[in-house]
């Protein structure tokens, strides 16, 4: 299809180049170190203008409890610090719901508690940052309080958003342990994810829940 109307459709459809056979091997080269250039300058376009965001942000979500989002949370963030060169965080996003501390082990749950008694102006970066620690399979993690006794939920949705939206310029991968879509901000939230796990199972009832 080589003449001027099939060369014009195709632009048309949107293709970057058009030629037709037989073609000069020098040409097709030419051809296509010309397109790569042009990629290149669209690309630098494109990431000048992107908004700055450091993380790359992971959020796990079922319909209802019960369907693992926690282990799966876990498992991700030990496989992600074993295979990849860069920092990883993982955050259990469910205040007066946790269970790592007890899964793992660990005595200490201040690490979400304590920037939820903050107001949502004060949580920073570097505050979110200071309220994790380190464990053996070489992720960071956030933990969450077993129960809500003491939280603020009136203004709840307002400092997850915050602390999500600090986590964002974090510098590595960030896992979040969202639960269920009754998370307090849920949409806010969802926002600043790159990418959203939902988990479900083989049971009619819970796929239906889950679409």
């Amino acid at each position: 299809k080589s003449q001027v109307d099939d060369k014009v459709a195709g632009y048309d459809a949107g293709v970057d180049d058009y030629l037709t056979k037989p073609v000069h091997p020098a040409e097709l080269v030419a051809h296509i170190k010309a397109l790569l250039g042009r990629s290149r300058a669209r690309n630098s376009v494109v990431a000048a203008q992107a908004p700055a965001q450091k993380s790359h942000m992971v959020g796990v979500v079922a319909c209802r409890g019960g369907l693992g989002v926690s282990s799966c949370v876990l498992n991700l963030a030990t496989s992600y610090a074993q295979t990849y060169k860069t920092p990883v965080y993982a955050v259990e996003l469910r205040p007066g719901q946790g269970t790592w501390a007890l899964e793992l082990g660990f005595n200490n749950q201040d690490g979400l508690s304590s920037l939820l008694q903050k107001q949502a102006n004060e949580i920073t970066t570097p505050l979110v940052d200071s309220s994790f620690f380190a464990t053996n399979f070489g992720a960071k993690i956030l933990l969450a309080p077993s129960e809500g006794a003491n939280l603020d939920f009136a203004n709840m949705a307002a400092k997850l958003s915050a602390i999500v939206k600090a986590l964002s310029n974090l510098q590595g991968i960030v896992l979040l342990d969202i639960g269920t879509n009754f998370i307090p901000g849920f949409e806010n939230i969802c926002q600043n994810l790159q990418e959203m796990v939902i988990l479900t199972e083989p049971q009619l009832v819970t796929v239906r829940r889950t679409d």
